[in-house]
């Protein structure tokens, strides 16, 4: 399966929520939003990577209003002040200070600030779901999102044809490399060498099947495969020996419980390998290898009555990223909720 499809099943999905089950969880969203507009993880500083968390759970229950949007593009997306004012502030982050996460939550932020996202743009989904459509937020620093991501990237890329998750870090991510096809595919930019980088990917498949985050790390983990398996499928380079060895990995680490943990030194579950395995697995079309029925029922575990999901059994407080892995994943798993 790809990603399009993917995503649109989980939108149609996502439709058929009952709406007391909106309304509990778009109320924890919206007590997350910072006074200024746009969402933190549990710190008070607002970011693109959480905001573009927080916008994508309101869409997915449908609750994505114009103000909710408007608030967290400004403050996001900060206009130019003009040259003669005394101490301006204001325009584009220095790029070398972000992420590449955050760069890609700053992207899928500012399509929500146009109405539209990835999933509308490869799913048969109304665009008003998504909210109001506006000007690109990019625009307000006289640049276009794929101004931004070409020069990031370049900061980021490395020698394997990978990227790295931050500027300063001198390695190839797995997990870096797959957001950096992820953002090069929503702005219409093409992947740089992509047999070079699957090759490099290929290199960091473990004897159990499954990939590890870094070159010199022996040890696989789920989230890391999660990212190989999608980059792959981005690249329409799935060789089937990966995805074979990648499925029955991802399988073997789903507990008793339902969940699945991060990598086999881990005796206990979480809601983030949780939902990165089953995607994958959807991706690899296997999705049927693992009981997914008992993962449905680890995620709803894992909801808090007020609204909002926890990371895992040691958690105690929801937050917006957490919040988001709840919602798609149940929205993935909702063909498992009669079984």
């Amino acid at each position: 399966m790809d990603f399009g499809r993917l995503i649109g099943r989980v939108l149609a999905a996502a439709a058929e929520f009952p709406d007391p089950f909106r309304d509990r969880h778009a109320g924890c969203l919206l007590r997350a939003e910072h006074s200024q507009g746009g969402f933190g993880g549990r710190t008070e500083q607002v970011d693109a990577y959480y905001t573009a968390f927080g916008l994508a759970g309101f869409a997915l229950l449908g609750r994505l209003s114009e103000p909710i949007v408007h608030r967290a593009m400004d403050a996001l997306f900060t206009p130019v002040a003009p040259a003669n004012q005394p101490n301006r502030l204001g325009g584009p982050p220095d790029l070398r200070s972000l992420t590449l996460a955050e760069l890609v939550g700053l992207v899928a932020c500012g399509f929500f600030g146009q109405g539209i996202t990835y999933a509308y743009q490869y799913a048969s989904v109304p665009l008003d779901f998504a909210g109001p459509a506006g000007q690109d937020p990019f625009s307000r620093w006289g640049l276009s999102a794929q101004q931004v991501v070409q020069e990031f990237l370049g900061l980021v890329r490395r020698p394997d044809s990978g990227y790295a998750k931050h500027p300063s870090s001198p390695t190839s991510s797995t997990y870096a490399t797959f957001l950096g096809g992820l953002v090069q595919q929503w702005v219409d930019l093409p992947l740089e060498e992509p047999d070079k980088t699957a090759q490099m990917l290929l290199a960091r498949q473990r004897d159990d099947g499954g990939f590890a985050e870094w070159p010199s790390v022996r040890q696989s983990g789920v989230n890391p495969t999660a990212a190989a398996v999608g980059w792959y499928s981005l690249a329409h380079r799935m060789p089937p020996n990966v995805r074979d060895r990648a499925a029955a990995y991802l399988a073997s680490m789903q507990t008793p419980e339902g969940g699945f943990r991060a990598h086999g030194r881990l005796p206990i579950p979480d809601l983030l390998s949780t939902f990165t395995a089953l995607v994958a697995l959807e991706l690899l079309d296997a999705a049927e290898a693992v009981d997914r029925q008992a993962a449905r029922q680890f995620i709803l575990r894992l909801e808090l009555p007020t609204g909002g999901f926890r990371a895992g059994d040691w958690d105690t407080a929801a937050d917006v990223e957490y919040t988001f892995y709840g919602l798609a994943g149940l929205a993935l798993l909702a063909d498992a909720a009669g079984r």
